[in-house]
C-alpha cells in the first residue's frame, strides 16, 4: 500500500510540474523577459515599428512578476496591433529594487473606451492585475495623438 501511495504522490507531483511549465511561456524560461517581449513584437505582422528600451535588470524580478509583466505586456501590444493603427510604439521596461516599471505608447488613434463600455476583457484585466500587486496604472489618450499607459508596481 506505502509503495502504491508513494507512486500516486510521484505522478501528482510530475503532473503539477507538467501544468505549471505550460502556464509559464517556453519562450520566457529560455530567454528571459526582455528578449521575450521583443518576441511578441516580431509577431506582429502589420507595419508597426516597435521600440523596445530596458533600465535596470530585469534579472531582479520574481518569476511570478515576470510572468505577470510578460501577460501585460503581451495583452497591451496585442491591443496596439489590433486596435490602434498606429505605426510606431514605444515599450519602456524599467527595473529597480523598489519597482517594475512598464510603459507603452504608440502613436495611434487615442481612442479609448471608458471602463463601462469594454466589449473586451483584456484591458480590464490588465488593470486588476496591475491592482492586485498594489500597482498604479494611468491611462493617457489623445484622439488621433496615441495612447499611453504607465503601470508601475512595487517590488516586495
Amino acid at each position: 500500500m506505502t509503495s502504491h501511495l508513494s507512486n500516486f504522490t510521484a505522478i501528482i507531483e510530475n503532473s503539477n510540474c507538467l501544468i505549471s511549465d505550460h502556464l509559464i511561456p517556453v519562450h520566457l524560461q529560455q530567454f528571459g523577459l526582455v528578449k521575450s517581449i521583443k518576441q511578441i513584437c516580431n509577431q506582429i505582422k502589420n507595419q508597426i515599428r516597435f521600440n523596445v528600451r530596458v533600465i535596470g535588470n530585469p534579472d531582479i524580478l520574481s518569476k511570478q512578476l515576470s510572468i505577470v509583466i510578460y501577460r501585460i505586456a503581451q495583452e497591451l501590444i496585442t491591443n496596439v496591433a489590433k486596435h490602434s493603427e498606429c505605426t510606431t510604439c514605444t515599450i519602456h521596461l524599467k527595473t529597480s529594487q523598489e519597482y517594475v516599471a512598464f510603459k507603452i505608447h504608440d502613436n495611434g488613434n487615442g481612442m479609448y473606451v471608458p471602463e463601462s463600455r469594454m466589449n473586451g476583457i483584456g484591458l480590464l484585466s490588465t488593470i486588476i492585475k496591475v491592482e492586485l500587486l498594489n500597482g498604479r496604472i494611468e491611462i493617457n489618450a489623445v484622439r488621433g495623438e496615441g495612447m499611453t499607459i504607465n503601470i508601475k508596481i512595487p517590488l516586495l
